[in-house]
């Protein structure tokens, strides 16, 4: 019988998909949303379908927040981030902080966790996912409203710290872990080459944003079909995802 893993995982991830969607939309009142992260649990936590190819899985995943995230970008834009700077800079700062040494003291003084865990259960506490955000707001068409645009711009504040966060993490692992002493020196090193990059990365996308994508946008819509359009649009998001 031939094998065929990728199909198998299409198939089998879009049938659970319907199937939790429509029950959550059915009969738990619930966006379709909740039924698809169901899915995603249940295949995780029961390995019953050999061929079921969780790397392809993963990838399919990360390709659905890449165009997701794209039609964010489609409607925030860096000047709706200035306009809302002030509530949603300091609000997803003050929020984060709060929430992760709340998580942290729980963890430590409920549970009994060790330090190093605690910590992460806390950071882990103080995100928001911007794809079930952002997904609830574009279906309740909110995503230009007022408290919409602050809502986003919080959790693009919180991606960006988050990111810092993934760089500290290995070493305070390797503190916590008594392997060795915090290296100062390496952690400067290591944000800043972070936040070099981040700031190359954005002014580069601004310049390539307003000038080369129009063009490039202008030129394939002049050949008068939808599917190449399409088609180019799907490019430029994966690749500059891809880029980053």
């Amino acid at each position: 019988m031939p094998d065929f893993p990728i199909i198998t995982t299409l198939v089998t991830a879009f049938g659970l998909a319907l199937v939790f969607g429509w029950f959550s939309e059915r009969f738990l009142k619930t966006p379709a949303l909740v039924g698809y992260i169901i899915a995603g649990v249940a295949v995780s936590l029961f390995p019953w379908l050999p061929e079921f190819n969780r790397s392809a899985t993963e990838q399919f995943a990360e390709l659905g927040v890449i165009l997701l995230m794209f039609g964010v970008g489609l409607h925030f834009s860096v000047g709706d981030l200035v306009k809302v700077k002030g509530v949603a800079v300091t609000g997803a700062v003050v929020q984060m902080t709060v929430s992760s040494l709340a998580g942290c003291a729980i963890a430590v003084m409920v549970w009994d966790w060790a330090l190093p865990a605690a910590i992460v259960f806390g950071l882990t506490l103080s995100c928001a996912s911007t794809v079930v955000v952002t997904k609830a707001l574009e279906m309740r068409h909110l995503t230009s409203d007022m408290n919409g645009q602050v809502s986003i711009g919080w959790l693009v504040v919180q991606d960006l710290v988050t990111v810092f966060i993934m760089v500290c993490l290995p070493l305070l692992a390797q503190v916590t872990s008594g392997e060795g002493d915090l290296d100062t020196k390496a952690l400067v090193i290591s944000l800043s080459k972070t936040l070099l990059s981040l700031v190359v990365f954005v002014a580069s996308m601004l310049i390539v944003g307003r000038r080369v994508f129009p063009w490039i946008l202008t030129k394939v819509a002049e050949a008068g079909s939808r599917e190449l359009f399409t088609l180019c649009v799907l490019a430029l998001a994966i690749g500059i995802a891809y880029g980053a």
